[in-house]
């Protein structure tokens, strides 16, 4: 899996790319942490727009990012599921707890309002 960020308008997102299983969720993890460090992040997003599988580890260290941010008081969400994945999301009902975004746009906006 390929894991990028870049800020945008205070608003730090996370694109991914390929099948999120437990080895590379670790280093997700920890990419994620120093990220959430730096104070000039207002918001965080995760771009599944290239993720073809997620494992249950994938979903653990999602709730765990949310919950991150949550208590730093950053909003969150994720976008640009496939079908799988939104019915995976669905299937567990993450879908409830976690904000989904169906394209980055929509969600860069929302998060800077």
């Amino acid at each position: 899996m390929d894991i990028s960020h870049r800020l945008e308008q205070n608003i730090c997102i996370i694109s991914l790319k390929g099948e999120m299983v437990w080895q590379e969720v670790q280093s997700l993890n920890a990419d994620v942490t120093k990220l959430l460090a730096q104070e000039d992040v207002g918001a965080f997003l995760v771009n599944l727009e290239k993720v073809t599988y997620l494992s249950s580890s994938a979903l653990g260290v999602l709730m765990m990012i949310m919950d991150e941010c949550i208590k730093r008081q950053i909003q969150f969400g994720i976008c640009c599921l496939n079908e799988d994945l939104l019915e995976l999301l669905k299937s567990t009902h993450l879908h409830e707890t976690i904000t989904i975004f169906e394209t980055e746009e929509i969600a860069i906006e929302t998060l800077c309002q």
